[in-house]
Formats: C-alpha cells, sequence, structure tokens
C-alpha cells in the first residue's frame, strides 16, 4: 500500500475533546485529492504488476513451444 507521509494531518485536540466520546476513521481525515493520487498511484502500480507477468508467461510459452518445435523437427 502506498503512503504519504509528507501531508500532515492536522487535528484540534481541544475541540475533538468537547465533541464527546466518538469514533473516527483515518481515511475520513485525509483530503479527497490526496486519496484519489494515492489510488492512481497503486492501480499504476497493480498494472505494471500485471503486466510484467504477462511478458514473463509469454516468454515462457514461447520458449515451451520452441522446444517442442524443434523436438518435433528432429
Amino acid at each position: 500500500m502506498l503512503s504519504r507521509f509528507d501531508e500532515p494531518i492536522h487535528i484540534n485536540l481541544l475541540e475533538a475533546l468537547q465533541e464527546g466520546e466518538r469514533a473516527a476513521f483515518l481515511k475520513d481525515m485525509v483530503p479527497p485529492k490526496s486519496v484519489q493520487s494515492a489510488n492512481i498511484r497503486y492501480w499504476a502500480t497493480q498494472a505494471g504488476g500485471a503486466a510484467t507477468v504477462l511478458v514473463l508467461v509469454g516468454a515462457v510459452l514461447y520458449g515451451l513451444g520452441s522446444l517442442v518445435l524443434s523436438l518435433i523437427s528432429r
């Protein structure tokens, strides 16, 4: 998972304590623009990983096909 440690989240502790006890999700405190940017970067890395796997599988299949053809042509 990608993280953005250079974008701090500021919380006014005094205001938060005055609101009383409540549950808050950290993801709801992150600006939508940062979430969108992180999602784009995450899926870009996933697509790159999938492309690498496809290239490797293609190379293996090509190698196996070449081997089979060389064995058949003997």
